[in-house]
């Protein structure tokens, strides 16, 4: 069972939330034109890059032969070379 006490405040912070929420609008005239996420200049990574399984996601340890693409385990190999590698095109 709720005191009024704790019922005020989740009462309180309810409104809180309806009354200094913006619209899209109003955050679009509050934006100043800084940086976006694409307009960003990095410095290239120091670390290279990820490999992933072509198969289920998982980190690549090993690479196909035929093509390059990475695989996790002799499973996502066998299904790689079944439907994904490359080895019949380029």
């Amino acid at each position: 069972m709720m005191t009024s006490d704790s019922r005020r405040k989740k009462i309180v912070a309810e409104c809180r939330k309806q009354r200094f929420r913006k619209t899209f609008d109003q955050l679009k005239e509050e934006y100043d034109g800084g940086v976006t996420y694409d307009g960003a200049n990095l410095p290239a990574s120091k670390r290279p890059p990820r490999k992933f399984c072509s198969a289920c996601g998982h980190s690549a340890h090993y690479n196909c032969i035929r093509c390059g693409t990475g695989y996790c385990s002799m499973e996502c190999r066998d299904r790689h070379n079944a439907t994904r590698c490359m080895k019949h095109t380029a």
